[in-house]
């Protein structure tokens, strides 16, 4: 017992050393200095530098720097050095000194630079000033030192002011009244360039966690231990469920595919895709929660990018997208100053576009395009999102090919492809429904399955809002696969509250649209409030405005969740449709060994059902009028993981007797003979 406390011990010690330098190692990380801004070479002489002649170089820093270093370029004129006692001093925009460094006689060497380092790196972000001056308590023109100068001018302005000035009063307001001079001092700026920031952001985060990783791996060391040896992957999933060919075939045409669309696609003909661009871009800017009235803040060319290629357009005979003027817009570099920009997306939370935002990080870091960044964001998007269907194939016991053939719808490919979060939406959710049917058949469930079922459901079903209902899935499992009812009923609680807690919470801090917004779209009448009310006062006037606005838009609901694409406005023939069909139908037919029991295929019917009717309810609370006839900006990509749960709730059911196939076929023709003469009598009488 003594000796397993100390083992213990040990491992949490280890563990913890490791946290500690790990979080050491993100606070104290950072890259080397390097040039980041150099004013130009040396032209002409600046000077002399004399009590009464003291010379102030203002730097135009237009990009994100961290300064740790200036360099100037002084000259003795011929003498071995400087025989005045001279002084370099750093001033920022609000006239604050931040570094002086003395020159006494002996110091500077003709023609060299002459470094300062400031006591402590400074980071801006583009907007400050700073300023740096050469000033002298002796000296005269015959023996002072002098500094070179360039021609150039964009690099910011070059005044003269006489030296007892410097100390005294606002350096700012001085020159701001003061008359500039031709050219500029010859200054390096030593530091961080806005790439290497990032990329020394990246090192820190990657390197915190890989301290964590060993930690863990510390911690754990056993249990991962035990799992490779008994073949299992991470969190105890086996690495080989079944045949791994359908996942394979899946992910060679997804990724073929897929790739083919996003590069098809003109940029933001998906729909909604710049109001996801905007939202995408602040979440790689960490901005998580978009500011009240559903405010980011972008880059200049950003927010202006869809106006400038002309793409951004619903009906596209108005379009004045050139692909020729696309392209050279791809080496555009990023522009230093920013924008308020309103975007519809701003209500989503972060986490649908993680993937979108990790493409836009890598042209941030490369420092170009907007438009390079929208195409990084949508490989990433459908890499990560092709890879989540692919493992969930993997995982699934069966109907492996019904994973398939959902992912494999165009609408469902399209939206992989683009940069709004529906990819990753349904990805995800397939990748929760086959960890539960993956876990419904097992005797016993581990730990580690639990707690990635609850990781599962809590992340992957909040990256759009209204999957968290979902999660009611996991009542599938039942209580002796638990051990016990206490373990149970932790698990299960826990799961949901998970789920539900971050929903409520992504809710909670989200802005929303107002009224006025609404209405710059059309909507009129549109008062959440107001719509949630009546729906608690007549849920079957409710009801009967479901059944309304599904019997009238099935047809259209079934072709746009096969594929409408572009802005709802480019349809598929319906060839692929009834191919797709007739696909399923025959997978039916297929003999494997399904464990489905009734109770678990009530809970997908259930879970689908309600499901269709949170989906619909949002829509009818947000953008239709009060008390409208039918729930309006209903699509059918909305209902794909409904269709996911239909399917999987009939398979493997298999009539034994006559009898059944006798009751089936009443049921079908009474519901079809019922509807017809129905119709036909409010018609005609």
């Amino acid at each position: 017992m003594l000796a397993r406390q100390e083992k213990t011990a040990v491992r949490l010690g280890v563990c913890l050393a490791l946290v500690v330098l790990g979080v050491i190692f993100a606070i104290g990380f950072r890259l080397p200095a390097h040039l980041v801004l150099q004013t130009g070479d040396n032209a002409y002489p600046v000077g002399p530098i004399t009590p009464r002649a003291a010379f102030v170089q203002e730097l135009n820093i237009t990009g994100p720097l961290r300064i740790a270093s200036f360099e100037v370029l002084l000259a003795t004129w011929g003498k071995p050095a400087n025989t005045t006692h001279d002084e370099i001093r750093i001033f920022d925009g609000s006239s604050r000194q931040v570094q002086a460094m003395k020159l006494p006689p002996g110091s500077v060497a003709d023609n060299a630079y002459v470094r300062v380092d400031l006591p402590d790196p400074i980071e801006i972000d583009g907007r400050g000033r700073f300023f740096v001056s050469l000033s002298s308590s002796d000296g005269s023109a015959a023996n002072s030192i002098t500094a070179w100068a360039t021609h150039a001018t964009a690099v910011g302005r070059l005044y003269s002011l006489p030296g007892a000035d410097l100390g005294h009063g606002s350096l700012v307001k001085k020159i701001d009244h003061a008359r500039p001079l031709k050219g500029a001092i010859c200054v390096r700026v030593l530091g961080q360039g806005p790439r290497r920031l990032l990329a020394e952001k990246a090192l820190r985060v990657g390197g915190l966690l890989v301290f964590l990783a060993l930690a863990a791996c510390a911690w754990w060391a056993r249990t991962l231990r035990r799992w490779w040896l008994s073949g299992q992957v991470a969190l105890g999933l086996k690495a080989d469920v079944g045949r791994a060919s359908t996942a394979w075939l899946y992910l060679i045409i997804a990724l073929a595919w897929g790739l083919a669309m996003a590069l098809i696609t003109p940029p933001f003909q998906v729909a909604d895709e710049p109001a996801h661009y905007y939202r995408a871009w602040s979440v790689a800017q960490l901005e998580l929660v978009a500011q009240p009235g559903m405010v980011v803040t972008l880059p200049d060319n950003v927010a202006t990018l869809p106006d400038r290629l002309g793409s951004a357009v619903i009906d596209w005979t108005t379009n004045h997208y050139s692909a020729g003027a696309a392209r050279a817009l791809l080496w555009e570099r990023i522009a230093p100053t920013s924008r308020d920009q309103v975007t519809s997306a701003g209500s989503y939370g972060p986490i649908g576009y993680i993937p979108q935002a990790i493409g836009i990080s890598v042209a941030r870091v490369l420092g170009h395009s907007p438009l390079l960044a929208l195409y990084f964001g949508r490989f990433l998007n459908l890499l990560a999102s092709v890879v989540i269907v692919f493992f969930a194939i993997r995982t699934v016991p069966f109907g492996k090919a019904f994973i398939a053939l959902v992912a494999l719808l165009p609408m469902f490919v399209f939206q992989v492809a683009s940069l709004g979060p529906d990819g990753l939406a349904l990805s995800g959710f397939l990748l929760f429904l086959a960890i539960v049917l993956r876990l419904s058949t097992r005797p016993i469930l581990q730990t580690a399955d639990l707690a990635l079922l609850a990781c599962t459901a809590t992340v992957l079903l909040n990256v759009k809002p209204g999957f968290a209902v979902l999660v009611l899935l996991v009542f599938m499992l039942r209580p002796r696969q638990f051990g016990s009812v206490r373990r149970y009923v932790v698990w299960v609680s826990s799961t949901l509250a998970a789920a539900f807690g971050l929903s409520a919470l992504l809710m909670l801090v989200a802005p929303h649209a107002t009224a006025g917004y609404l209405a710059s779209l059309g909507m009129y009448g549109v008062d959440q409030a107001q719509q949630l009310a009546f729906v608690l006062r007549h849920p079957w006037a409710f009801a009967k405005v479901l059944y309304r606005t599904f019997d009238q838009q099935n047809v259209a609901l079934a072709q746009s969740g096969y594929g409408i694409l572009g802005w709802l406005s480019v349809g598929l023939p319906t060839v692929g449709m009834f191919g797709m069909t007739l696909a399923a139908i025959l997978f039916m037919g297929y003999r494997e060994t399904v464990r489905t029991t009734l109770w678990q295929r009530l809970v997908i019917c259930a879970t689908g059902v309600l499901f269709v009717c949170v989906v619909s309810l949002a829509l009818y609370a947000g953008w239709s009028a009060v008390a409208a006839p039918v729930v309006s900006g209903l699509q059918g990509r909305y209902f794909i993981p409904a269709l996911a749960l239909g399917l999987f709730a009939i398979y493997g059911i298999r009539p034994r007797r006559e009898r059944a196939i006798l009751l089936i076929l009443v049921a079908a023709v009474g519901a079809a003979a019922v509807t017809t003469i129905a119709t036909l009598l409010s018609f005609y009488y």
